[in-house]
Parts: C-alpha cells; structure tokens; sequence
C-alpha cells in the first residue's frame, strides 16, 4: 500500500510537470531555443558520422562552443540519450528519469533522519513540486531541475556505512553524481551545494539530530576532492574559453529589506501574485518563485508560536534561515562578488536561494519528529502542494515555436534568433556578428587566433548534413 501510495504521487508529479511544460505545445519556453537544438547537436552529428566528442557546433549562432561552453551538456545524461533519440523524446526521458530518482532519493534522505512514515511520502512530493524545479522545466532550464537529488547526495553523505568498503561506495556515489551537474552544464547547482550542505549540517546539529557529524564532513571532503577530478578536463576548457568572453554583467542590489520581502513571500505565499509588479522584482517569474513545502512552514510557524517554549529552536532557525535568505536575495554583496572573475557573472540574485533550501526541508522534518501532527493533516496539505506549481506558468515566457522537421535551425536560427548567454545576453561578446546568409564562422575566430573563415550550410541541414566534412565538427 506505501509503494502505491509512492507510485501514485510520483506519477501525479511528473504528469503536472508535463501538463505545464508542454500545455502551449508547440509554444515552449523561452530558454528552449538553445537547450533543444543542443541535443539536436548530439543527435545528427553521431547519426551522420558517429561523432561522440564534439568541440564546436555550426548549427547554432554561427557556430558555437560545446565542449568549453559553461551549461554545455557533453557527457551528462541528456548527451547519452539524445545519441539515440529525437529532442522531445530526450526531454521526457531526461524529466522522468531525474523526477523519478529524486522521488526515492528523497524517501531515502528521509529514512536517515527518521522521518514519521505516514508524512515521508508528502515530503518527497513537495520536494519535487518545489518551484525550483517546476519553473525551470517549463522555462527550459532543463538541467537545474537536478536541484531534486539534493536528498539523494545528502542520504550517501549522512548514512552510516557499515564498513570502509560501503564508505567508498557512498563517497564514490555522490562523487559521481556531483560531477555530473557540472557536465550536465549546472555551474549554480555545483557552487550552491557545499554551502546548501554546510546549512543543512547545522541546522541538523542544533536541533539535535542523531548524526555521525565527523563521518559526514569526512565523506564529503573526499568526495569533493574526487568530484573535481572527474570534472577537471572540462573546468579546464571552460576557465580557458571564459577568460576570452567575461560577461559584465552584475548582480544587482536590491537592498536587504526587499530581499526580506521576496523570501517570506517565495516560503510562505507562494500563490498567483505578480511579484514583479508589487515588489519591483528585477528578475523574471521563473527566478522569483522558489517555494518548497507551501503550506507546511504556516503551519508549522502558526504551531510553533503558540507552543513557542516547546520550539523555541524551531522558530530560531526558521527565523534565522529566512533572514539567510534575505542576504542572498538581496545582492548587497554585488561589490565583494563583481570583483570575482568568472563568477562575477552568476548575476541573478534569487537563483541561490536553494542554498537554504536543504536545511528548511531538515527543519520541517525536525518539527513533524518533535511534533503530534494528525495524519490527516498530510492530505489537506498536498492540496497546497499541487496549487502553486499551476500558477508558474506566465505566457510571456512561451515563445519558442519547435519545430523539427523543417527547422529551428541554421537559414533561420540567425543571430537576430539567436540566444547564447556565453557570448553575453545581448550577444555583446560575439566576436563578429554578420556572416553571408546561409554560411557559418569557422570556431576559432571565437579566440582570436585564427583568421575568420565563413563555412557554406547546406539548404536544409535536416536532410542535408551528410555533406558536412566530419573535420567541421570538430576544427
């Protein structure tokens, strides 16, 4: 009965995040435009010529970078699957696959802190309805939601191997996991994590969970230590092609008290309100929504106010995470960061807040373990779950037209279409902007370092990639 109890919300949970990402089919969102002709890379050019390693595309842009490009995908899931399959069908493979896995990954991190059975199917689905997740597959931030195996990471570090032999396979695990995120492109999810886990581990230190603490930090460390081994040939081709293309644009200061405003209302409200509108929000919808648990954290500060000698940690660290939130939300720290080459240009300010993200969800499970919550309780609170997500959708956003067939592609995909944040987000950096219709630049014009040749496309690159010379995927 628990197993379909899981199956039932896991499959509730994928089919809200497909009804949303492609309800407006074959409208889709708007960062579409270059996560899908990317997997259309991988596709043509081992279909055509069994190409795996590819360097630089000439579908996109002109030409674009692939293997030293940032949010880059080489070598990650979606790489693997797209080699044998169309775009679309990657897409839902990808979200199922990731989805699915987070699901069990959050029932696992649950049994390591002893989650009460009857409320560890509820939180595992809240956790990957969280906005984090849903906003970014509709918007075409395929890769962030990845953001769901957080729990799964956090179960290998925290459990309590039985022998050194299982010790490695934890830390062998999560290596590998966490070095994915940086091939599958997510540079935010890898620099968020450490901190994300840092928080986690105090607040479960002060609410007095029974934790291995050495263990943990122990498995962690080597575990980073070999997850940056893994990545160290791509971190290497990134660094080297970024240093040409440093994007100037900073994070912005929108001051303490407005990032007070966006955190309480992201946790505690997350319902269809234009938060740009009324708070003067710089960011987009699909940066501004980051709720988890809706629904959960009113009840649970109600709760804890009227009992507050009894959860007087509970409020301290809600207090305190929500004010952490603040800080991150705020960019009062653009100065110090706008002087940091490279990650000077993880600009967008609400996108960290998931570095609290791990030690709210420790502090709900705190409070469910401390406190008689009815079981009935569970049900009106999915309610509020499945809600919020429906309202994360804006139309706005939904511009991007798929076509397959006959093409998002080269003779249209111009540079007045195209979108390549590497080069900056109005193309600032693209070292020459013009090319003769129907022709592509030779890659290494990128850098400088060689004399700018201008490639002839074929008519329709669907049917006609066979006259491509292998040599031009991979100058």
């Amino acid at each position: 009965m628990k197993m379909k109890n899981s199956l039932a919300l896991l499959f509730i949970t994928l089919t809200l995040i497909f009804v949303l990402v492609f309800y407006s089919y074959p409208l889709m969102g708007h960062d579409y435009r270059m996560f899908l002709p990317t997997l259309s890379d991988y596709h043509y050019a081992w279909e055509n010529f069994s190409v795996f390693f590819i360097q630089f595309s000439p579908q996109r842009c002109n030409g674009i970078p692939v293997w030293a490009n940032p949010v880059g995908t080489l070598f990650s899931i979606t790489h693997f699957l797209a080699l044998f399959f169309n775009d679309i069908t990657v897409l839902v493979a990808y979200i199922t696959l990731i989805i699915s896995v987070s699901f069990w990954g959050t029932l696992k991190f649950q049994e390591t802190l002893k989650t009460k059975k009857y409320f560890r199917n509820y939180f595992s689905f809240a956790w990957c309805l969280q906005g984090y997740i849903v906003a970014r597959a509709i918007v075409g931030h395929v890769p962030f939601i990845a953001i769901g195996l957080w729990p799964l990471y956090c179960h290998f570090l925290l459990q309590n191997p039985k022998n050194k032999k299982q010790f490695l396979f934890q830390v062998t695990i999560f290596s590998i996991l966490y070095a994915h995120d940086f091939y599958s492109g997510n540079t935010y999810l890898c620099a968020m994590f450490p901190l994300a886990f840092a928080f986690l581990i105090f607040i479960l230190w002060y609410n007095d969970f029974e934790i291995n603490f050495k263990q943990s930090f122990k498995k962690f460390l080597f575990g980073i230590i070999l997850a940056s081994l893994i990545v160290l040939p791509k971190v290497l081709a990134v660094i080297s092609f970024s240093q040409n293309f440093q994007r100037n644009t900073p994070f912005v200061n929108v001051g303490i008290l407005k990032g007070l405003e966006y955190t309480v209302m992201s946790l505690f409200f997350p319902i269809p309100l234009n938060y740009a509108q009324m708070t003067s929000w710089p960011y987009g919808n699909w940066e501004s929504i980051n709720f988890m648990f809706p629904g959960f954290f009113i009840f649970m500060f109600a709760t804890s106010l009227m009992k507050m000698n009894e959860n007087k940690k509970i409020l301290l660290s809600l207090f305190g995470l929500i004010i952490v939130g603040a800080f991150i939300s705020s960019g009062i720290y653009a100065g110090i960061i706008s002087q940091i080459p490279i990650v000077k240009s993880f600009h967008v300010n609400p996108r960290w807040m998931p570095i609290i993200s791990l030690a709210l969800f420790a502090l709900a499970i705190a409070y469910c373990n401390k406190t008689n919550i009815p079981k009935w309780t569970r049900y009106a609170l999915l309610t509020l779950v499945i809600l919020p997500p429906i309202f994360t959708r804006d139309n706005r956003d939904l511009f991007v037209i798929y076509r397959y067939h006959d093409g998002y592609y080269p003779l249209e995909n111009r540079l007045a279409y195209c979108y390549e944040p590497v080069f900056g987000y109005g193309l600032e950096l693209m070292p020459r902007k013009f090319t003769p219709e129907g022709r592509y630049l030779d890659p290494r014009c990128y850098l400088g370092k060689h004399k700018c040749t201008d490639y002839l496309l074929p008519k329709n690159l669907n049917r006609d990639l066979e006259m491509y010379k292998l040599e031009k995927f991979n100058n």
